[in-house]
């Protein structure tokens, strides 16, 4: 008994070593690991410095002297970023003289839109708002401003206005440039034209506009439009590798340009929300107002 123990202490130790180096030949193979995913890569939030403008700021409010309330319509319908109205709104809430009301699908038509001194289609994805209007609602716009009204294109908005595409307003004798889109997001040098410094303020400096894939546009001359006004231009640009450089330098950054017996101004990049000159939004709609 003494000679087998070191025997089957050896037999032990090598059953035991085999069993847990070797498969046992009854279990199925197991399938391989199917290879884990790769999270997709997150794009670090877009950061707006408090002091992108010196902690200046650049446009002073508008005096508005109104014997009744302004209405101003902000569009809510699919395609309009929540952030867009929000800051668009903001700009207005410390002017008594403005009431905004947001604005649904279903909310444009003809005697709604009448109610309205402006209406303003701020930042998002332009085709889907075109999409959320539909052909009548296109239409209803168009009418309001022929017979008087007001239209503020902010970014996707400012697309919205322009000639030459199959969804777009029409508003505008303007087309989109070559190597327009996606440019990317940036802050981008921005300066008020001499027609600008009357329109909106008598600011001459250059000064810092959040940019974010806004419409670079060229005049179009469509006979049957009258020309746009240039009130500011883009004095630096933001060009994406394999981007077309000079598509955005110099180009209009805001017009004005009366359609029918109404007006329409359009603002490319985001002063709503580029601190020291969200005024520009409230002088905007002054402008579009003056008689």
């Amino acid at each position: 008994m003494l000679m087998l123990r070191p025997l089957l202490l050896l037999a032990l130790v090598f059953g035991l070593v085999g069993a847990t180096s070797l498969p046992a030949q009854s279990a199925a193979p197991a399938e391989p690991a199917a290879p884990a995913a790769s999270p997709a890569p997150r794009r670090a939030p877009f950061v707006i410095p408090p002091d992108i403008n010196g902690h200046r700021t650049i446009f002073p409010g508008p005096l508005l002297a109104e014997t009744r309330p302004l209405r101003v319509g902000v569009y809510e319908g699919h395609g309009s970023a929540e952030g867009g109205i929000v800051n668009v709104s903001n700009t207005l809430r410390d002017f008594r003289e403005i009431k905004v009301t947001r604005l649904a699908p279903e909310d444009i038509v003809p005697e709604t839109l009448a109610l309205f001194d402006v209406v303003a289609f701020t930042g998002g994805y332009s085709v889907n708002q075109a999409r959320s209007l539909g052909e009548p609602g296109k239409d209803a716009i168009r009418r309001y401003v022929a017979e008087g009204g007001r239209y503020l294109g902010i970014c996707a908005g400012a697309y919205l206005a322009v000639v030459g595409e199959e969804w777009s307003l029409g508003l505008l004798n303007a087309r989109l440039a070559p190597g327009n889109r996606w440019r990317g997001q940036a802050f981008v040098d921005m300066q008020l034209t001499e027609e600008g410094r009357s329109a909106l303020a008598p600011v001459e400096d250059v000064f810092k506009v959040r940019y974010n894939n806004g419409p670079v546009i060229r005049a179009l001359n469509r006979p049957d439009l009258p020309p746009f006004t240039v009130l500011a231009t883009f004095r630096s640009e933001i060009v994406r590798p394999g981007g077309q450089p000079g598509v955005m330098l110099d180009s209009p950054a805001i017009v004005m340009a009366p359609y029918g017996r109404g007006r329409v101004l359009t603002i490319s990049p985001h002063p709503e929300n580029t601190p020291g000159v969200e005024n520009l939004i409230p002088l905007a709609i002054q402008a579009l107002l003056r008689p």
